[in-house]
């Protein structure tokens, strides 16, 4: 009897941590996208830009610049506002910066 209560709460636990492994969770890169504006001239967030241009070099490089401040350990709120900046790097700088 109580082999089969270990069990039944052995399988609760394991089915409760895979229900929500798989419920869907906004990333991090796509919270951000959809508060930073690309500055291409389009006005629009990266996340719209993607839509409406999607090849649009400005958004590509932001982007990546995105992923290495992720990789870095930089928070939502951290990257957010590094992008606040009033003038924001050409695509040539931000490429530079993303090699380094």
């Amino acid at each position: 009897m109580k082999t089969r209560i270990l069990l039944s709460l052995l399988c609760a636990v394991l089915l409760t941590g895979c229900l929500t492994q798989t419920s869907p969770q906004p990333s991090v890169q796509s919270t951000i996208k959809n508060e930073i504006r690309c500055s291409c001239d389009c006005h629009l967030t990266l996340a719209r830009c993607e839509v409406e241009d999607p090849e649009c070099e400005t958004r590509r490089a932001i982007e990546e610049r995105i992923e290495t401040l992720v990789r870095k350990g930089n928070t939502s709120e951290e990257i957010v506002e590094y992008f606040e900046q009033p003038e924001l790097p050409s695509v040539d700088e931000l490429r530079i910066q993303i090699k380094t």
